[in-house]
């Protein structure tokens, strides 16, 4: 066995051996004369990786139109809620508000996790430092800046722990930096960028502490790590605690194990004592605030040729969600090589594949994958920790290709053969079984197939001739197959226009605050923007300020609005412009609209039209005291409604249920049953089959319909509404509301002054569908009016707000005695009136908050918002740099009296 053989971040080096002075191995690719032009110039690979990374990202962009563009936009996150989200924590600090709440986000919930995942990575500064410019081209330049510093991060632990050699140590980095890009998978989330390139910078931590027995650079590694994005810290951790144990135990080294070990835990306590200022808010929220909600866990359907398959060029997601492990086709050959490697002892080969095996069941099973998840249930599988997988991948090659000699030539052709025969039945199967299966296209065959019989060739010529010349082929070849493959999949995700796709884009912020908000008006209140051709829901928005209802809401909040007839998806919920009930409630003042999208779904809206709503209060009036007991656990939304205004004022039945005598229904290729407690829709017909529900227009009230479910939101179905009055979350396609959101819906009249709405379904997949009942009623607008005028008699008028602070009066003339301020109640507001203390009550389901005010009179008021566990955070950050620097001072002084005694 080669006494100074390196695997994965191993070293099997002499004790005494300094780890700058690590000698190649004799069985290097490279000559003497080699090896002297590595030491001269290879401190210039790390910018040289940086460089070509970052200039094949910048690449990818400028060719699908991503940057340099006035009609495109990059899709970042879900719906550019990413860097919009960065941008609004810019602004706070630039104005000096709170970074832990913001009225716009989730109707106005803690925003500590949005901190926690979207700001703390140093490249986000330039979202501040450049706060006025496109925000397209900045977050351009951070995702191409990301991929860059995962190259050179890449290249420096492969040098340094991998003991890479010249070149080659470039190609994987490459290679690494460009699984940035895949993690994104094409919509460019780029907060998740920054694992990428932390995570060698973490191994690399390990490996000195292991090697030299220095923890100090592994604690300031897992400390950043936890701090730019504590999800993916954790995952990075779960890694590199496996990875420490399987060094510690196979390789060897100088140092007691047990003093290793001690030392490892320490560095972890410390570091996470450091990232406390950031994880203990984001805690508190995922223990006071997460729950399941209408999130649900589907089952995991991809199996291990989908994840063989999502290696190699040009494989893009189709309905089945895989993980994203591109990592070089070359990457996916030695990395079986390496198994075959003689030179390579058997230990390293069990130890890398137990880890490979580790993460191959995360990706399979439930069980692992929820661990892998920090034991949370995603609705999708987006596979964020395949960026591990990755690394792991391209440091076995590049382990691979240092150890060549160790190979057979013949293994080569033998293995790139087998891929490419896989490849081709894999397209065979899906041509076949007409399914949308991975590498179901032949270009990705013939490009796989080409870049396979290339790479055979320079590996194969390596082996045989040993010349530097291969190496220099090798990169140029690794650049045209990153860019290509790059380019391939960023355009299939096709581009979207820079104004008309998304609500949460910060360009529709610009939009109202150009044309329409003059910024005369500082009242606090919410905006209803009524077009949308992604979500097509009209979402609330602040002054000033992009608003939605987001994933990171809290469940009670989704809870209640769902409750009170608002669209409920599995991510999020939309505010649709339901009905003036809920508006009034909720304080909207403004409605707008533009172009219908679902005549212009790639179009950008036409100037937007102004409405007022007749019914616009303000965001706390005065209300009954029955407010404090109502608890809404039916899921008949207009009944809902009418216990909430009921409460509030006493008056009865704004909503008024519909005769079925008033109502007529047509069938076409469906029907419907009555099945125990529930109606099944039954398609009994292929084609498009259909429900026509019609309302006689008897009086002027408008009609509204509500298809019940007992739990909505169900992406799967194939039914669908039409005709709707209201704008709705809508499939893109076909500009149908689904079935199952079982929010309410406004009735629109036909040619033949009809209300109609029609249900279709246009597949078999789903041959039956149950719901709990169809509910029918109709608007009082007299007695919706009277509601209006009893609330809005005694209303809070807001003086000064900004992020986490209110403050305004109100005027109470009769006996309620109950303040309703529709704010979320969580745990970190606080009142006070009239200057004292006073506790604020959960109202509305426990949902929103209220404050009891003793009787007639005049009253000050003022909100404050402190984020939960910011101060312990701070305090437990400050203790873990006292510990660190006393550690430090103690290491300091045994050296210094080390050398002492070595002197004397």
């Amino acid at each position: 066995m080669n006494k100074n053989f390196s695997f994965g971040v191993l070293v099997v080096n002499d004790i005494k051996t300094n780890l700058e002075s690590v000698t190649d191995s004799d069985n290097s690719l490279y000559t003497d004369e080699n090896k002297k032009e590595k030491s001269t110039y290879s401190k210039y690979y790390p910018i040289i990786s940086f460089i070509l990374g970052s200039f094949c990202m910048f690449v990818v962009l400028y060719l699908t139109q991503r940057i340099f563009n006035e009609k495109y936009v990059m899709l970042i996150g879900d719906g550019f809620k990413t860097a919009s989200n960065i941008r609004m924590c810019a602004g706070n600090i630039l104005n000096g508000e709170s970074l832990y709440y913001s009225f716009s986000v989730c109707l106005g919930s803690n925003t500590s996790l949005l901190l926690a995942y979207d700001f703390m990575s140093p490249l986000n500064l330039l979202y501040l430092l450049f706060y006025n410019a496109d925000i397209n081209a900045v977050t351009a330049a951070v995702v191409i800046l990301k991929v860059g510093l995962a190259a050179l991060a890449f290249q420096i632990f492969s040098f340094k722990c991998l003991k890479a050699k010249g070149i080659t140590s470039i190609i994987f980095s490459l290679f690494y930096g460009m699984c940035a890009f895949s993690l994104t998978h094409g919509i460019f989330n780029n907060f998740w960028a920054d694992a990428v390139y932390v995570l060698p910078i973490v191994c690399m931590g390990v490996y000195f502490l292991i090697q030299k027995k220095k923890p100090y650079f592994l604690i300031i590694a897992y400390a950043y790590a936890f701090i730019v994005n504590f999800y993916t810290g954790y995952m990075i951790g779960v890694f590199s605690f496996i990875l420490f144990f399987m060094l510690l135990f196979t390789i060897k080294h100088g140092h007691k194990k047990t003093e290793i070990v001690l030392k490892y835990f320490l560095s972890v306590v410390i570091s996470v004592l450091l990232a406390s200022f950031v994880w203990m808010p984001a805690l508190f929220c995922v223990i006071n605030y997460s729950g399941e909600g209408f999130d649900s866990f589907y089952g995991i359907t991809i199996n291990i040729l989908d994840i063989i398959c999502c290696m190699f060029w040009g494989i893009v997601n189709t309905e089945v969600s895989l993980p994203h492990i591109y990592c070089g086709v070359p990457c996916a050959v030695l990395l079986i090589l390496f198994f075959v490697n003689k030179k390579i002892p058997i230990r390293f080969k069990i130890s890398s594949g137990i880890m490979l095996a580790f993460f191959v069941l995360c990706f399979l099973t439930t069980p692992f994958y929820k661990f892998i998840h920090a034991v949370d249930t995603p609705v999708g599988y987006d596979f964020r920790f395949s960026f591990i997988v990755s690394f792991l991948i391209c440091s076995l090659a590049c382990i691979t290709v240092n150890n060549l000699s160790g190979i057979k030539a013949l293994w080569i052709p033998i293995i790139c053969a087998g891929f490419a025969a896989f490849l081709f039945a894999v397209r065979i199967v899906a041509g076949y079984s007409n399914e949308d299966l991975m590498g179901n296209k032949y270009i990705t065959v013939i490009m796989n197939v080409i870049l396979l019989l290339s790479w055979c060739v320079l590996l194969v010529s390596v082996i045989k001739d040993k010349k530097k010349s291969y190496t220099v082929l090798m990169v140029l070849l690794v650049l045209i197959e990153i860019v290509s493959n790059g380019f391939y999949k960023c355009k299939a995700y096709g581009k979207l226009e820079k104004r008309g796709y998304d609500l949460w884009d910060y360009y529709m912020d610009e939009v109202l605050n150009e044309n329409v908000l003059d910024g005369s008006d500082n009242e606090l209140y919410r905006t209803v923007y009524g077009i949308d051709i992604n979500e097509n829901s009209g979402s609330f928005y602040g002054i000033n300020r992009i608003a939605y209802f987001g994933s990171n809401d809290i469940p009670g909040v989704r809870e209640t609005l769902q409750r009170m007839g608002y669209i409920v998806s599995q991510h999020r919920i939309h505010e649709t412009g339901t009905n003036p009930v809920s508006e009034m409630v909720l304080g909207v003042k403004n409605r707008f609209f533009g172009d219908d999208p679902r005549e212009m779904i790639n179009e950008i809206p036409s100037s937007l039209v102004k409405e007022e709503n007749d019914y616009y209060i303000s965001v706390g009036y005065m209300v009954n005291d029955d407010l404090k007991d109502l608890r809404l656990d039916k899921r008949n939304a207009f009944e809902n409604n009418n216990m909430i205004i009921s409460s509030m004022t006493g008056i009865e039945s704004v909503f008024e249920p519909v005769d079925v005598n008033h109502v007529r229904i047509f069938r076409y290729g469906m029907e419907i049953y009555k099945v125990e407690d529930q109606l099944a829709l039954v398609r009994n017909d292929s084609g498009v089959a259909t429900v026509d529900i019609r309302m006689d227009d008897y009086n002027d009230y408008p009609k509204y319909i509500q298809f019940e479910f007992e739990k909505p939101a169900d992406y799967a179905t194939t039914y669908y509404v039409h005709g709707v009055g209201n704008y709705m979350y809508t499939d893109g396609e076909n500009g149908d509301l689904f079935l199952t959101f079982g929010n309410i819906v406004k009735m629109m009249k036909n040619e033949d002054g009809e209300y109609n709405i029609l249900i279709r379904s246009y597949s078999d997949d789903d041959p039956v569908l149950y719901l709990n009942q169809i509910n029918y009623y109709e608007l009082n607008e007299d007695k919706l009016q009277q509601a209006y005028s009893y609330l809005d008699k005694e209303k809070f008028r807001v003086d000064n707000y900004k992020n986490g602070y209110v403050k305004g009066s109100i005027v109470v003339e009769d006996d309620k005695k109950l303040l309703f301020v529709s704010i979320p109640y969580i745990k970190g507001w606080k009142a006070y009136v009239n200057g004292n203390a006073e506790e604020i009550i959960p109202v509305l389901n426990d949902t929103f908050m209220g404050l009891e005010l003793p009787g007639k009179g005049e009253y000050e008021i003022e909100l404050k918002f402190e984020c939960p566990w910011v101060k312990q955070g701070i305090a437990m950050s400050l203790s873990g740099m006292l510990i660190l620097g006393i550690m430090y001072f103690i290491d300091f002084r045994i050296a210094k009296t080390n050398r002492s005694k070595k002197e004397n």
